[in-house]
């Protein structure tokens, strides 16, 4: 096989797959993927907003998680897909 007719199957799969993945669906309630954040509450385990720390306030000021919101989403962006999944704090943002 030559290296002209990879590159156009190669490209002819990715047109295939990228197609594909437009089609899926771009959210998801949370209850149908993971039962263990849908039940989360803030007497489950206290814990707290990832990225607080990088920001310089008092210790009385952290935001913890009172739970995970219904939802979340799939972003595909730079050639990959993640999950956007959305929590509410204990201070109601």
């Amino acid at each position: 096989m030559k290296l002209h007719n990879l590159i156009s199957k190669l490209k002819k799969w990715i047109k295939i797959l990228e197609s594909k993945t437009k089609m899926l669906p771009k959210s998801f309630l949370i209850e149908e993927k993971c039962r263990f954040l849908n039940n989360f509450s803030r007497q489950t385990a206290d814990v707290e907003i990832p990225g607080e720390f990088l920001l310089p306030r008092h210790n009385h000021y952290f935001v913890c998680i009172a739970r995970f919101m219904p939802k979340f989403d799939i972003v595909q962006k730079h050639n990959t897909a993640a999950r956007r999944i959305y929590i509410k704090g204990h201070n109601g943002k």
